[in-house]
């Protein structure tokens, strides 16, 4: 199983220990005498080692550990903290490495997910329970990401590179109010019922449910006003699906 990347009770006992020993302050705490994280990692990161850093979040997600001197780098850089095979990546260094043009281009869940605004996060963990009332971005990761191992056999080349090849812009198209832009697609896919029957289009719906899969608009080419929406397979995802193909650019 994937283990979660994202804040734990874990963490609660450890960011103390992590503040005192870096002479920092994390979100929520206080202190005149400590620098913030953004100065922290500015003075830490170097603008070459965002490969390093990719690489080493992908060799984690493909071998489910993070005893191996290749995700070193991440503990070394104060991005990660971990116990035993957990690792747990802090927010605010989410924050420090979403600034970087570079990284906010890998395919990574929970960088998409970090994007989202909170109404959308709201909508797409509702598709888990409707009793949730409140919900921020690492808790929803933590469920998807958890559900992960269940779908790891699936075949992803009957994927095509747009969802607009499956569900066309059209007013029967169970997307068709996403795509008219009336509602967000997780609030759109909510009443569409996965059957058992493994027919791709709902197949499709299934994985961006369960944030295998993420949508990347793109600009409408010349003469057509329809928006293509390109199919995204995320790295977590592929990480341990295709080992030896995490830098493709999907």
């Amino acid at each position: 199983m994937i283990q979660s990347l994202l804040k734990s009770d874990f963490l609660q006992k450890e960011l103390p220990a992590f503040q005192r020993k870096n002479h920092v302050i994390l979100r929520g705490s206080y202190s005149t005498n400590q620098k913030t994280m953004q100065a922290f990692y500015q003075d830490r990161i170097r603008s070459n080692q965002y490969k390093e850093i990719y690489d080493a979040l992908i060799i984690f997600f493909s071998q489910g550990t993070a005893n191996t001197d290749k995700t070193s780098i991440l503990f070394d850089l104060g991005i990660c903290i971990k116990n035993e095979h957990k690792m747990y990546l802090l927010e605010e260094a989410i924050d420090f490495l979403l600034m970087n043009k570079t990284f906010r281009d890998f395919h990574f869940l929970f960088i998409y997910i970090y994007k989202l605004p909170r109404v959308i996060i709201t909508d797409w963990c509702h598709l888990y329970s409707k009793e949730i009332k409140q919900i921020n971005h690492m808790d929803l990761y933590n469920k998807l990401i958890a559900d992960f191992d269940e779908d790891i056999n699936f075949d992803i080349s009957q994927i095509p590179e747009y969802l607009n090849v499956i569900f066309p812009e059209q007013a029967d198209s169970p997307l068709f109010y996403f795509y008219k832009r009336i509602m967000n697609l997780y609030k759109c896919i909510a009443s569409v019922e996965v059957p058992v029957e493994k027919e791709l289009p709902y197949q499709v719906i299934r994985l961006l449910k369960k944030g295998l899969i993420f949508l990347k608009e793109e600009k409408p080419q010349f003469g057509n006003p329809q928006v293509p929406y390109r199919i995204i397979f995320s790295k977590e995802f592929l990480a341990r699906t295709q080992p030896g193909t995490q830098h493709l650019n999907n």
